[in-house]
């Protein structure tokens, strides 16, 4: 079902959670939703901070993006370059 999603999608795990499957889950999904974005909050757990995904979700939102958030994020299979 995933890969018939039509409609921007961001999937989001985090560095440090405690269930390392989440992670390669997140990533699967990415990978099969078309044009998804995935990114990976830095030095989070499961329990994110709101000051650590409001960034990512700032970042996904607007038009351009943003090179400074503390995020590393893949778009359409490949790795997003990060300064």
């Amino acid at each position: 079902r995933a890969c018939r999603l039509a409609v921007p999608t961001l999937i989001i795990d985090c560095e440090a959670t405690e269930w390392p499957s989440f992670r390669v889950a997140a990533r699967a999904l990415a990978d099969a939703v078309p044009g998804a974005r995935h990114m990976t909050l830095k030095a989070q757990t499961h329990e994110v901070a709101p000051e650590a995904l409001a960034p990512a979700l700032i970042e996904f939102f607007s038009p351009q993006g943003s090179a400074s958030s503390p995020v590393s994020a893949r778009s359409g299979g490949g790795t997003v370059p990060r300064p």
